[in-house]
């Protein structure tokens, strides 16, 4: 058995479960209407590499998400590891949704997105504050 941490706490797994969780983390006030952040977690494919998994991952957000437009995509450097950083809009049910995402490696099998979402737009100002918070992210030892 393994411990597994909450920020509520932890509980007793089984040695080889995997974590599948998605954390929704919001704004002040927002109330699920507002600034966001995701945190999911994924395997990568075995035998494929983490550059062909990340492409596969925005391959598949301009496959189903309507109207998304790739504004800007690079690399940026988390928590010691290269991820692949993407800013992105698209239109959901309901409405224009900005979003900036940060896939980065864990292992050779497993990845960490993370998701900064602004219904409507970002500013410029918010989007170097979502950036911040998304290259802030350090693993636990």
């Amino acid at each position: 058995m393994k411990a597994y941490h909450i920020d509520e706490g932890e509980i007793e797994i089984p040695e080889d479960w995997t974590d599948q969780s998605i954390n929704i983390l919001s704004s002040p006030g927002s109330a699920g209407t507002g600034f966001t952040i995701t945190i999911a977690r994924d395997n990568i494919p075995w035998g494929m590499d983490f550059t062909a998994y990340a492409r596969r991952e925005l391959d598949k957000l301009s496959e189903n998400f309507n109207d998304f437009t790739e504004n800007k995509s690079g690399t940026v450097t988390i928590d010691g590891k290269e991820a692949v950083l993407v800013d992105y809009t698209w239109t959901s049910p309901q409405g224009e949704l900005h979003q900036l995402m940060a896939i980065l490696p864990q292992s050779e099998s497993r990845s960490l997105i993370l998701t900064a979402t602004m219904p409507g737009g970002f500013t410029e100002s918010q989007i170097s504050n979502a950036r911040g918070i998304l290259e802030s992210f350090k693993a636990r030892s």
